[in-house]
């Protein structure tokens, strides 16, 4: 299944619209303002929470956990001595997982026991992040589509320090 992410470029807060391989809405991402560390909800077609994004603060690297129901179902963790690209470490319900970029940290592939199950690809727009996602079939949609966002979070994270 292939999904474009998108973020919207003029929001109070980080917001990304979600769409499914027809153009129909299937998510929205929308951030809490008044959080300490970065506080975003994943939102169904109809507005229904479907997951919780929830920066972990005063951690040594990047970290995020991702809820569902409210119950932790992943923890993301940048690597933080990698010579060439991102690396993201993801243990959860499912099990582990690890996310790599290419070197210009512009396209990531996320596997599991060394079998891909979504590869993202940013593409070009002005003013704000566009990716592309597929995702292989039986996969958690919603998981992915989270982690899609925190990679994004992560990559605004550096760019500013």
């Amino acid at each position: 299944m292939r999904y474009q992410v998108q973020q919207r470029v003029f929001s109070l807060g980080d917001r990304f619209d979600i769409v499914d391989e027809q153009g129909q809405p299937a998510f929205q991402v929308k951030s809490h303002l008044l959080s300490i560390g970065q506080s975003l909800d994943l939102l169904d077609s109809a507005g229904r929470q479907v997951a919780h994004i929830q920066q972990r603060v005063l951690t040594f690297h990047p970290e995020y956990e991702i809820s569902r129901g409210g119950q932790v179902v992943a923890v993301v963790q940048k690597k933080l001595f990698t010579l060439i690209h991102d690396r993201f470490k993801i243990e959860g319900t499912a099990g582990v997982f690890e996310m790599t970029g290419d070197w210009l940290n512009w396209n990531y592939s996320i596997t599991q026991n060394g079998q891909t199950v979504a590869q993202i690809s940013k593409q070009l727009a002005l003013f704000h992040d566009r990716y592309g996602v597929d995702i292989a079939e039986g996969v958690d949609v919603p998981t992915i589509i989270c982690l899609v966002i925190v990679m994004d979070e992560v990559a605004h994270l550096d760019s500013e320090e």
